[in-house]
């Protein structure tokens, strides 16, 4: 694919840029992963996040995760990263 697109870079430039896209898609995967765990709404108004509703196994993987509810606050209060990971329209049940 490096030979159709005449971006005439150096070799490092071409290994820097796609260094940076790789990381930068493999950061928006863990978000959409982490960040894609069932949450629903808590009796005190706000959001439970991870879902009762998970098997245990899950629920406890991903309330013992050091950064799964620091991505997901990220995400939910981001309007950008909210639409783009598809939280939008999400507990409004």
């Amino acid at each position: 694919m490096a030979k159709s697109l005449p971006l005439f870079l150096s070799e490092a430039a071409e290994r820097g840029l796609g260094l940076l896209g790789g990381g930068l898609l493999g950061l928006f995967l863990a978000a959409a992963i982490w960040a894609g765990f069932p949450s629903e709404p808590a009796p005190s108004g706000g959001i439970r996040y991870p879902s009762l509703s998970l098997p245990t196994p899950i629920y406890q993987g991903v309330a013992q995760s050091p950064f799964a509810r620091r991505v997901f606050a990220w995400a939910w209060g981001t309007p950008w990263a909210r639409k783009a990971l598809g939280l939008e329209g999400q507990h409004l049940r």
